[in-house]
């Protein structure tokens, strides 16, 4: 899920907000297997 305010004017994400995403993501994943 990509919030609002991490869309860019052009309704793109950026990388940045992507690898923050990724993370995100990834953090979460390893917290419920581990």
């Amino acid at each position: 899920i990509i919030r609002c305010y991490e869309v860019g004017i052009n309704k793109t994400a950026t990388v940045e907000t992507i690898a923050n995403l990724l993370q995100e993501v990834g953090g979460k994943h390893a917290q419920s297997v581990g």
